[in-house]
């Protein structure tokens, strides 16, 4: 069933009256609807399954750069991000699904336990760009494990995006490990970064990220 004013959703309170558009996703084949505040990279609205909820939500915890605006100004650019987003030039970039997510999670756990290279290996950027959006962009290596593993790659905690795109290239076997790293090092370092986002991301959020956790699988 669809999101509708009866279940108005909460938003999220550090981002309320947030200056931004209107993005959507397809996730499982049914389509969110989120604000976004383009100037802070943040995801300032829970994703909303119905247009008009959105309309409504935009109208009353979201401004625009002259202000705020009523739900019919508000539907006209939930409209126009079906077809059009300005985070991304790739539709398939925000098409995203629960078993691929799993397949993500359960490929990291394997090769963690055993220490196995993964060819042609990737986490589509759009969705960890969007989930770390939701997120807030928190610090993201946690696990003592995990940084002892970003310490074996050679990698910097302190650039999070740099380190995963290297994670993923030393996985996929795309670039050569460093001298005493392993492909474990490398699937630590992506679990706990997909779980870190997951768990600080706000509401429905989570909900609909939480497959990638490793936890999860």
């Amino acid at each position: 069933m669809s999101q509708t004013k009866a279940s108005f959703p909460a938003p999220i309170p550090e981002r309320i009256g947030a200056v931004g558009g209107i993005e959507s996703i397809i996730v499982d084949e049914r389509r969110y609807f989120f604000g976004f505040d383009y100037s802070s990279d943040l995801a300032v609205s829970p994703p909303i399954d119905d247009i008009d909820t959105m309309a409504a939500f935009a109208s009353q915890y979201m401004e625009q750069r002259d202000g705020p605006h009523e739900p019919a100004y508000w539907r006209g650019l939930a409209e126009d991000a079906i077809g059009y987003s300005d985070l991304t030039s790739d539709p398939a970039g925000r098409v995203f699904s629960t078993a691929d997510m799993r397949g993500i999670a359960a490929t990291l756990a394997s090769a963690q336990a055993h220490n196995a290279r993964i060819p042609d290996f990737d986490i589509e950027y759009h969705m960890r760009y969007l989930l770390g959006a939701a997120a807030g962009w928190p610090y993201v290596f946690i696990a003592p494990r995990a940084l002892a593993a970003l310490n074996a790659l050679r990698l910097d905690a302190d650039s999070s995006s740099d380190s995963v795109d290297q994670a993923i290239a030393y996985l996929s076997g795309a670039q050569l490990l460093p001298a005493n790293a392993t492909y474990t090092d490398a699937a630590l370092v992506l679990a706990d970064y997909l779980s870190t986002l997951v768990n600080e991301a706000p509401g429905h959020w989570k909900t609909l990220f939480a497959p990638l956790r490793v936890d999860a699988t």
